[in-house]
């Protein structure tokens, strides 16, 4: 599978995604390298951090995709020699969900009028 890298798309002037890849037609990736705290919750069971999710469904809204890969990766070099853990890759789908989508428009909407009340305040 190819991944198209690309940098920040923007949906318009308020509002855009950094996404680190688009994958094939419907898909995208972000990948994260988290701290050996993180990385040991994750390998445990735990749930990926919220900040991660969000930014991944803020990719799909933006770029209209119809899933995104949120990657955790931990290389084994820098486990150290006390670590018995090896290499870890970790990869969990998350799918287009119009719920979350609406609450990020909810989210946008109100940062833009704050923002536009902010600029008149300075005019």
């Amino acid at each position: 599978i190819n991944v198209e890298e690309i940098g920040f798309a923007e949906q318009n002037r308020f509002v855009g995604a950094s996404a680190d890849g688009l994958v094939g037609d419907d898909g995208g990736i972000e990948i994260k390298c988290p701290n050996l705290d993180s990385y040991k919750r994750m390998l445990y069971g735990d749930k990926p951090s919220t900040k991660y999710t969000w930014q991944c469904y803020m990719n799909m809204m933006v770029l209209e995709r119809k899933w995104w890969d949120l990657v955790y990766y931990y290389p084994e070099e820098e486990l150290g020699e006390d670590e018995e853990l090896e290499e870890f890759l970790f990869v969990i789908r998350l799918y287009a969900d119009e719920e979350k989508f609406e609450k990020l428009r909810i989210g946008i909407e109100t940062g833009k009028n704050l923002i536009q009340k902010l600029k008149k305040e300075y005019e």
